[in-house]
């Protein structure tokens, strides 16, 4: 079942995670810590996927997705490519060429050897939405026949002078880091928003557009920063780690990125395992926060 695939029809997604800042430079790989080196590779369908394939997926089942084309970061569907081997759900079966013959007669196996595979739109774990065809989904990963993909990278990659970014970042959160002992008396704090607002803004000046998400993290209340790409920057993720409560977060568990004095800030890539435990509320739409002089404004409202 070899062949090679051209396109997979709209994806509101699509190439957003090639987008790069428009003034950024050159520079030494920062983030090579999260990023693999592209393969650059058209994948191959192995004849022991053809086991774990069905004739049809109905809405709401879920499979196994395995990425079948082109296995490179310059490629349109690269956002797939880094969620290869994820388990997904079926959402609809879309309109495609899938293959019949003049007898009326189709099979997965008649739409492979004509090359007019079926197409299903498919959600995956952090909520991305696709289109994949049908060979790309697998009743087992038994069935998997290419290797894990490589860790999806940042938009920052490349970003010229990221320490100082980080180290920027890292002074906006002690600058509005609250007093604890106060806290533990009682006092109320809002340190994650303040500290989102403040770094988005930044972020925002100097061209990287960022949004303030408010939710939660593992059910306690919770505010972040959200680059285009889907990358997370948490200022403030250290009032979690080693907690307690139900909503602590092992060190180990976050992507950190060192500043310029060492200054440790959490850089969560689309596709790393904690970046499903950021939950926007459903009551509140992202914020873009810009400076207008000062203080802060609001582009959009914070409630909908």
């Amino acid at each position: 079942m070899s062949r090679a695939k051209t396109g997979r029809g709209s994806n509101q997604y699509r190439d957003k995670g090639n987008a790069k800042p428009q003034n950024a430079a050159p520079a030494a790989n920062l983030l090579s810590q999260l990023v693999a080196s592209p393969s650059g590779l058209l994948a191959e369908d192995s004849p022991e996927t053809d086991r774990f394939v069905k004739e049809q997926w109905a809405p709401g089942e879920h499979g196994w997705f395995e990425y079948h084309c082109l296995e490179s970061p310059e490629s349109g569907d690269a956002q797939a490519w880094y969620r290869s081997h994820q388990q997904v759900q079926i959402l609809t079966e879309q309109n495609s060429d899938a293959y019949i013959d003049e007898d009326g007669h189709t099979s997965f196996e008649l739409r492979s050897e004509a090359g007019q595979p079926k197409v299903y739109r498919v959600q995956f774990p952090d909520g991305l939405e696709w289109d994949v065809f049908e060979d790309e989904l697998l009743t087992d990963p038994a069935g998997y026949s290419r290797p894990d993909p490589p860790p999806q990278p940042s938009i920052l990659n490349g970003w010229p002078e990221l320490p100082e970014l980080l180290s920027e970042i890292a002074d906006i959160a002690r600058a509005h880091e609250p007093d604890w002992d106060a806290v533990f008396e009682g006092q109320q704090h809002d340190w994650c928003g303040e500290a989102s607002r403040d770094t988005a803004a930044y972020l925002n000046q100097i061209g990287i557009t960022a949004q303030v998400h408010i939710g939660g993290l593992r059910g306690c209340h919770h505010s972040w920063v959200e680059l285009a790409d889907g990358t997370i920057i948490d200022p403030t993720i250290e009032q979690y780690i080693d907690r307690t409560q139900d909503c602590t977060v092992d060190r180990s568990e976050v992507p950190w990125l060192s500043g310029l004095n060492g200054e440790q800030v959490a850089v969560v890539p689309p596709g790393h395992p904690l970046r499903a435990e950021y939950q926007t509320s459903p009551r509140r739409r992202p914020v873009i926060f810009k400076r207008h002089g000062s203080p802060l404004t609001a582009l959009e409202p914070k409630h909908t």
